[in-house]
């Protein structure tokens, strides 16, 4: 992944960036689509030269920047007008799949995180394999990031916006208490005792050394799940059976879980996705974030502004792999739509170099081609967020995702505040997930 550069004045709230959003009432609609079985209609009627795109989050600046300068070049290519349509992230998948169901969803659609499978596996989505392939700039793009558009080994999207989690740090924090940028953590062990040496309790400057992303939304799950992945466990077996149970989540929750017992982090310090966050505020020195601690602390922290380094993503043990993870956003093309080499050659141009760059610039997100370098704004990023991206790994493609991460924040909960044991609490995160699932 390239450098990336960063201006704070016109990026947009977390809620407006990479949702993925857990919307039961888009899961229902989804299964009244498969019902259906036969997948979405055109959005365009009447036989007129119109492609549309649905576009997510939004802003004005973007939106001008898609009727203008994207919205010519694609008339020039193919003589099409471009019709934009526009919604919130929080409605955005319940619109889709509602649409989807109606035969009205848009020609190309913008997809976010864990998405592509609960609409490929409905028939929604268009496979885009044959025609990925004979594009002279597939390989531009990150392979980590291309899996997050893959379902049952097809590709049904392209990526073009990514938030790379992994460590962050308040470098004024850490070096009141001896650390530099050379000598941040890169294992499980390092970055408790660091963690030790951060606490008000030891003399240092924090008192809750370690965030990890415990928002009203699925933020501390998908630090879990990271943990879990460092730690080599995965979500389910060859099977299909749910395997948080076994050596790697237990060792994972026992980690996380003992960062609260021993007064490390606060599971009361919830980011309300308004204001100042730990880190930014000074009660905690690290988070386990992407750009939105950064952002965050660019426009909340007191003056003058901290330092944020995105470190290398943790090892579990010296010996073990590093693990980062994203959140990637896609553009997809509707399974229905009737004019599916146009739809390809917009994916084709709102993907491109030059296009990627200004979407990034205004969602704040890192790209995912690789030749995505020119860029202010790519440039002017903590150099660490692309670094990690080398080692993303990606949430499991599974058209359940959208209810199973809530699932396993509730049990999560449990595990952190005593109510249950690491055991308990694993056993019944097993138990969940094979229930959404269907395996018995």
């Amino acid at each position: 992944m390239p450098n990336a550069a960063h201006t704070t004045s016109h990026l947009p709230s977390r809620r407006t960036i990479l949702r993925a959003g857990t919307l039961a009432a888009g899961l229902g609609a989804l299964s009244a689509l498969s019902a259906c079985g036969t997948g979405t209609g055109s959005a365009t009627g009447g036989g007129g030269k119109t492609l549309s795109l649905q576009l997510l989050g939004a802003d004005e600046k973007t939106i001008d920047f898609l009727k203008t300068t994207v919205a010519e070049q694609f008339k020039t290519k193919t003589g099409f007008e471009l019709e934009l349509r526009t919604s919130d992230w929080a409605s955005g998948f319940q619109k889709m799949v509602t649409a989807a169901a109606s035969s009205s969803l848009a020609d190309v659609v913008t997809l976010g995180g864990i998405w592509t499978a609960p609409l490929a596996s409905k028939n929604a989505l268009l496979p885009l394999d044959e025609k990925f392939a004979a594009w002279d700039e597939s390989a531009q793009f990150n392979k980590n990031m291309l899996t997050d558009a893959r379902y049952e080994d097809k590709l049904y999207a392209l990526p073009f916006a990514a938030d790379t989690r992994t460590a962050c740090y308040r470098m004024d924090h850490l070096e009141s208490v001896g650390y530099t940028e050379d000598t941040l953590p890169t294992t499980w062990d390092e970055y408790k005792a660091m963690a030790e040496k951060l606490s008000t309790k030891n003399g240092g400057p924090a008192k809750s050394p370690i965030s990890w992303f415990n928002d009203k939304s699925i933020g501390i799950q998908q630090s879990f799940a990271q943990l879990m992945f460092q730690a080599g466990g995965s979500y389910w077996d060859s099977s299909g059976k749910a395997t948080f149970s076994s050596d790697a989540g237990k060792n994972a929750l026992d980690y996380l879980v003992s960062f609260y017992k021993d007064g490390l982090s606060d599971f009361n310090d919830v980011f309300t996705g308004t204001g100042a966050g730990a880190v930014a505020a000074g009660r905690s020195s690290a988070e386990y974030s992407g750009l939105l601690v950064y952002r965050n602390t660019q426009d909340f922290a007191d003056k003058p502004t901290p330092k944020i380094v995105a470190g290398p993503p943790l090892k579990a043990t010296s010996s073990s792999a590093p693990v980062s993870s994203a959140w990637v956003n896609k553009f997809g093309v509707a399974a229905g739509t009737k004019h599916q080499d146009e739809a390809w050659e917009l994916v084709k141009l709102l993907t491109s170099v030059s296009t990627m760059e200004t979407l990034n610039e205004r969602v704040g997100a890192l790209p995912t081609r690789t030749d995505a370098v020119n860029s202010d704004f790519f440039k002017g990023l903590p150099e660490g967020f692309s670094k990690a991206s080398e080692f993303v790994v990606t949430q499991p493609s599974s058209p359940n995702m959208l209810a199973i991460g809530p699932a396993i924040k509730i049990v999560l909960q449990k595990a952190i505040l005593g109510q249950a044991t690491t055991e308990e609490a694993l056993t019944e995160i097993d138990k969940k997930v094979n229930e959404i699932n269907g395996v018995a």
